[in-house]
């Protein structure tokens, strides 16, 4: 099998040097990454690569689909054009005025007609985007160069994100209205990753059983989403102000009017998001199951597992506890120290399903308490 697959992609190989790869997959990464960069940088060398990739071409997208200059028909395009290339995979000249394209959007953005700077505005584009963007002809060469499995599996994951833009574009200015609504969106933009995650770790590091991938697949479709849910809560305010409400809570609405755009009233509202913060714990709680389910011989994909939990977990924590959220005026994250700290006690929790489970059960009565008291 592996010869077939060898001799099928033997044409689409493309040269590059070993000091492109690492650039492309350790600086351009970091840039555009934040924490997920952590995870991919602990990863495995094996997996390192597939996930890498597919997380820049995915960036990209992502980039393209937040352009502030263009009309969503023309985002949509360009999703579109994206989407096509990767279903295609030609040889990179056969895209020649694609890399054109978008190095002439990020010249435009250089010049002024968008702003580029680090911790730009919603919607901007930052330098790292721009790098991605003037090297994506490169990191698409090396989306050409994985095995086949991977490659399948990178267009995959890619082509189900790029569908959760295309819908994020169809489906505002405006808002969500059913919880079912909710649940496939995050599904498209993050659940999708943990289904992947779960196929290129089974296959490559056999961390997971050919009979448990399934039940992991799906955990991991809840690990996405859990994550998702913290963003949707996390960047309401925000999103609201860009004219999209992803919690379908009612009354949330008027606040799509300017007007009505009050950090007053806004606050008002954290005690009816109850229920969201409940499902985001219910994801998270599979996200648990999740790493205690991943081999403890396999040590570092447990912990490329535990932070973005941990992190998520303490962002609603800041969320729950902080008389500011949700506000249009202040953005709750947790801090850096707060990072280091826990990726230092995660090393020795890592190894223990008990440590971990108490460290969930603990943060979770955090949660619900504060949440309980702002009901009584």
């Amino acid at each position: 099998m592996k010869l077939v697959a060898a001799i099928i992609g033997k044409g689409k190989k493309v040269d590059q040097t070993v000091e492109q790869k690492k650039l492309l997959l350790t600086d351009v990464l970091a840039d555009v990454s934040r924490a997920f960069y952590l995870s991919i940088w602990v990863l495995p060398s094996l997996v390192r690569e597939p996930i890498g990739v597919a997380y820049l071409l995915a960036r990209a997208a992502d980039t393209l689909a937040d352009n502030p200059q263009a009309d969503p028909k023309v985002r949509l395009a360009d999703l579109e054009k994206w989407q096509a290339i990767l279903a295609s995979k030609g040889a990179p000249e056969e895209s020649q005025p694609f890399w054109d394209y978008l190095k002439a959007y990020v010249q435009g953005a250089k010049s002024g007609t968008l702003a580029v700077a680090v911790g730009a505005s919603p919607g901007s584009i930052t330098k790292g985007e721009a790098r991605l963007l003037t090297r994506l002809d490169e990191v698409y060469s090396l989306y050409l160069n994985l095995d086949l499995f991977a490659q399948q599996q990178a267009l995959e994951v890619v082509s189900t994100l790029i569908e959760g833009m295309k819908l994020d574009l169809r489906s505002f200015p405006g808002a969500f209205t059913t919880d079912e609504q909710l649940e496939n969106y995050t599904y498209l933009v993050a659940g999708c990753v943990g289904q992947f995650w779960s196929r290129i770790t089974a296959h490559y590091l056999h961390a997971i059983k050919a009979e448990d991938l399934p039940s992991m697949e799906s955990l991991g479709i809840s690990f996405g989403k859990a994550l998702q849910y913290v963003n949707v809560l996390r960047d309401m305010p925000r999103d609201i102000r860009c004219g999209r409400l992803y919690v379908p809570c009612l009354g949330l609405e008027k606040f799509l009017e300017p007007a009505q755009q009050n950090d007053a009233k806004l606050s008002a509202f954290k005690v009816k998001l109850r229920p969201w913060i409940d499902k985001a714990l219910d994801h998270f709680y599979d996200a648990l199951l999740y790493i205690q389910k991943t081999p403890k011989t396999a040590l570092f994909l447990r912990l490329s597992t535990v932070w973005p939990v941990a992190i998520g977990l303490g962002t609603l924590l800041e969320m729950a506890g902080n008389p500011e959220w949700p506000t249009f005026s202040k953005r709750v994250k947790v801090s850096r120290p707060w990072v280091y700290t826990m990726m230092a006690i995660s090393l020795v929790m890592v190894w223990s399903n008990g440590a971990l489970s108490w460290t969930f059960s603990s943060m979770r009565k955090k949660i619900n308490k504060y949440f309980d008291s702002l009901s009584a």
